[in-house]
Protein backbone atom coordinates (compact mmCIF):
# COMPACT_ATOMS: atom_id res chain seq x y z
CA UNK A 1 0.00 0.00 0.00
CA UNK A 2 1.07 3.50 -1.07
CA UNK A 3 2.23 5.90 1.62
CA UNK A 4 2.51 9.77 1.45
CA UNK A 5 6.10 11.37 2.41
CA UNK A 6 6.64 14.86 2.86
CA UNK A 7 10.35 15.55 1.57
CA UNK A 8 12.26 18.97 2.42
CA UNK A 9 15.57 19.53 0.38
CA UNK A 10 18.19 22.18 1.05
CA UNK A 11 19.40 23.56 -2.10
CA UNK A 12 22.21 25.90 -3.16
CA UNK A 13 20.08 29.66 -4.11
CA UNK A 14 22.52 30.07 -7.25
CA UNK A 15 19.85 29.42 -9.99
CA UNK A 16 21.75 27.02 -12.24
CA UNK A 17 22.57 24.91 -8.98
CA UNK A 18 18.90 24.65 -8.16
CA UNK A 19 18.03 24.09 -11.35
CA UNK A 20 20.35 21.04 -11.76
CA UNK A 21 18.93 20.20 -8.20
CA UNK A 22 15.31 20.00 -8.99
CA UNK A 23 16.18 18.30 -12.13
CA UNK A 24 18.04 15.64 -10.37
CA UNK A 25 15.47 15.13 -7.50
CA UNK A 26 12.89 14.55 -10.27
CA UNK A 27 15.02 12.22 -12.61
CA UNK A 28 16.08 9.97 -8.94
CA UNK A 29 12.25 10.30 -8.21
CA UNK A 30 11.25 8.52 -11.70
CA UNK A 31 14.21 5.79 -10.89
CA UNK A 32 12.91 4.49 -7.66
CA UNK A 33 9.34 4.83 -9.05
CA UNK A 34 7.96 7.67 -6.38
CA UNK A 35 4.98 9.63 -7.79
CA UNK A 36 5.27 13.43 -6.83
CA UNK A 37 1.89 15.01 -5.89
CA UNK A 38 2.83 18.62 -4.81
CA UNK A 39 5.79 21.05 -5.32
CA UNK A 40 6.47 24.12 -3.18
CA UNK A 41 9.47 26.30 -3.31
CA UNK A 42 9.42 27.99 0.02
CA UNK A 43 12.42 30.30 -1.23
CA UNK A 44 15.43 31.48 -0.07
CA UNK A 45 15.96 30.94 3.90
CA UNK A 46 19.00 31.87 6.02
CA UNK A 47 20.08 29.75 8.32
CA UNK A 48 21.23 29.28 11.89
CA UNK A 49 24.64 27.50 10.14
CA UNK A 50 26.36 27.35 7.31
CA UNK A 51 25.54 24.61 4.88
CA UNK A 52 28.43 24.39 2.57
CA UNK A 53 29.64 27.33 3.47
CA UNK A 54 26.50 29.48 2.63
CA UNK A 55 24.25 30.68 5.28
CA UNK A 56 21.23 31.54 2.62
CA UNK A 57 19.84 28.35 1.18
CA UNK A 58 17.02 27.90 -0.83
CA UNK A 59 14.19 25.32 0.88
CA UNK A 60 12.13 23.00 -1.71
CA UNK A 61 9.21 20.54 -0.43
CA UNK A 62 7.96 17.81 -2.36
CA UNK A 63 4.90 15.79 -1.54
CA UNK A 64 4.95 12.60 -2.85
CA UNK A 65 3.32 9.17 -2.99
CA UNK A 66 5.48 5.90 -2.44
CA UNK A 67 5.65 2.09 -1.39
CA UNK A 68 7.29 2.25 2.06
CA UNK A 69 9.88 -0.43 0.83
CA UNK A 70 11.42 2.06 -1.68
CA UNK A 71 11.88 4.79 0.88
CA UNK A 72 15.84 3.44 1.73
CA UNK A 73 16.73 3.22 -1.74
CA UNK A 74 15.35 6.90 -2.43
CA UNK A 75 17.24 8.19 0.08
CA UNK A 76 20.69 6.41 -0.62
CA UNK A 77 20.01 7.96 -4.37
CA UNK A 78 19.50 11.13 -3.10
CA UNK A 79 22.99 11.10 -0.70
CA UNK A 80 24.92 10.70 -3.88
CA UNK A 81 23.34 14.07 -5.75
CA UNK A 82 25.78 16.85 -5.00
CA UNK A 83 23.46 19.46 -5.42
CA UNK A 84 21.43 18.18 -2.61
CA UNK A 85 22.79 19.66 0.50
CA UNK A 86 20.64 18.04 3.00
CA UNK A 87 17.40 16.58 3.27
CA UNK A 88 14.20 15.15 5.50
CA UNK A 89 11.78 12.57 4.98
CA UNK A 90 8.65 12.14 6.62
CA UNK A 91 5.90 9.98 6.28
CA UNK A 92 2.11 11.41 6.87
CA UNK A 93 -0.74 10.14 7.81
CA UNK A 94 -3.75 10.44 5.54
CA UNK A 95 -5.50 13.14 7.99
CA UNK A 96 -1.67 14.98 8.18
CA UNK A 97 -2.55 15.30 4.25
CA UNK A 98 -6.26 16.35 4.04
CA UNK A 99 -4.63 19.22 6.85
CA UNK A 100 -2.03 20.44 4.94
CA UNK A 101 -3.95 20.85 1.60
CA UNK A 102 -7.03 22.76 3.83
CA UNK A 103 -4.13 24.78 5.38
CA UNK A 104 -2.73 25.32 1.59
CA UNK A 105 -6.63 26.19 0.47
CA UNK A 106 -6.78 29.01 2.91
CA UNK A 107 -3.64 30.74 2.73
CA UNK A 108 -4.42 30.80 -1.22
CA UNK A 109 -8.17 32.23 -0.70
CA UNK A 110 -6.72 34.98 2.14
CA UNK A 111 -3.89 36.22 0.37
CA UNK A 112 -4.28 39.20 -1.60
CA UNK A 113 -4.19 39.23 -5.64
Amino acid sequence: MKQNYEITFVLSNQNDTYSKGIEGIKSVFSEVGVEETNFKDLGVKTLFFPIRENLNNRLVVFYVRSEPDIVNTLSKKLRLKDEVYRFIIIALEERELQFLNKRDKRLKNSSPA
